[in-house]
């Protein structure tokens, strides 16, 4: 549109009068961390707060304070009926020095996830633990995209926002575009208006012996099933047969996933690997106690020569069990997210994507070397993940 260009070139004006100036970038640019894994990568929010508003100018959005280290990877906006008709200036700003950090533009070509269009960011962006900071749109009178201006509740908030990153404090705006948005205006206004995507980067590995690993699998066993005693002593006969396999049986790299299979269909796409590296399934699917069970992983794992993670784990031949019956959902096969297009760029996921994904259960890597690394949804979701310091034999 007419005004779109407009403002592109306003834009560009400006940087070049900052550039005239020799006014630097926001010191979180300068120190943009380098590609490495993403860590339960998720959007902040993750409702659907429907816009009515569309007869306001200026720069209006969310406040918050980051809780735990992590990095943004993309900016967003909610979208109307899963699209957008206009495109808006996102911004990121610092609260304390009343700077912007990083600019984007979302509109209709963004891709969309779920509620929420996003324009990723050319470099991971760290935020600051304490720190506050401000989110918001450039809004136009009468632009067509409405946006939200209620509230949430307080147990929407719980419920629907990415808490272990960030506290979600409220509204923020600025009653004219152009400028840092230093009016405060609600406690949980405009959840959803814009949003963005956060994770952590990389997982503190602790060392562990085997009599560690296997009280921390009871404690989590027993946490994820509750008081039945029957399922918890399944579970743990689920993990003690795969264990005894990655650890003592096999001489190759392996990826494996242990979770509830609701959860499993529910949150990824599993594409069955054919040809040579497909299991046998003559007599069924099979369950990881069945007598083919271990020469099957064994013949697929050798023949692999696919990408791995960066734990050793394959990246397109992963072994998915269920974790009370041990039945055998898929092996191998290439895991995705659910419900995100190839278009988007998000290839298959290694083992600490797939358990930061997960509700519950894990996922174990098997590296070239012999060395296993247990990723626990509960522990990842701390930055944790627990290695065997026994080592490959």
């Amino acid at each position: 549109t007419a005004e779109a260009g407009e403002a592109a070139e306003e834009d560009e004006e400006e940087e070049e009068e900052e550039k005239e100036a020799g006014v630097a970038p926001h010191p979180a640019v300068a120190a943009a961390v380098p590609a490495g894994v993403l860590v339960d990568h998720v959007p902040f929010f993750n409702g659907h707060w429907p816009g009515a508003r569309s007869d306001w100018a200026g720069d209006v959005g969310i406040r918050f304070i980051v809780e735990t280290p992590c990095v943004i990877t993309a900016l967003g906006r909610h979208t109307t009926d899963g699209q957008l008709s206009d495109g808006a200036t996102v911004i990121l700003w610092d609260a304390d020095l009343q700077q912007a950090i990083v600019t984007v533009e979302v509109g209709p070509n963004s891709p969309v996830e779920s509620h929420y269009a996003y324009t990723a960011l050319p470099e991971r962006l760290p935020l600051e633990v304490g720190k506050e900071y401000r989110l918001t749109q450039r809004c136009k009178a009468r632009m067509t995209d409405s946006w939200f201006d209620g509230y949430a509740s307080a147990e929407e908030v719980t419920a629907l926002a990415a808490g272990r990153y960030a506290r979600f404090l409220g509204g923020c705006c600025r009653n004219a575009p152009g400028g840092f948005p230093n009016r405060l205006d609600g406690e949980r206004r405009r959840a959803g208006m814009v949003n963005f995507k956060v994770a952590r980067e990389g997982l503190e590995v602790v060392a562990v012996t085997r009599e560690e690993l296997a009280h921390t699998l009871a404690r989590v066993a027993a946490s994820e099933e509750g008081a039945s005693p029957e399922a918890v002593d399944a579970y743990l006969g689920v993990l003690a047969r795969l264990l005894a396999l990655l650890v003592d049986e096999l001489a190759a790299p392996v990826l494996a996933v242990v979770a509830p299979e609701a959860d499993i269909t529910s949150l990824l796409r599993l594409e069955k690997v054919k040809g040579p590296l497909g299991m046998q399934q003559s007599e069924g699917p099979g369950t990881v106690f069945s007598r083919r069970f271990a020469g099957d992983v064994a013949e697929f794992a050798h023949r692999y020569r696919g990408a791995l993670d960066e734990y050793g784990a394959p990246m397109e031949a992963a072994l998915v069990v269920s974790n009370r019956e041990g039945e055998v959902i898929a092996a191998p096969a290439r895991l995705t997210r659910a419900g995100v297009s190839e278009s988007n760029g998000e290839g298959c996921l290694g083992a600490a994507e797939l358990a930061a994904l997960l509700p519950r259960g894990m996922a174990f890597a098997r590296s070239p070397a012999g060395h296993v690394t247990a990723f626990l949804a509960a522990e990842v979701r701390q930055g944790r993940a627990l290695r065997l310091e026994d080592g490959p034999r």
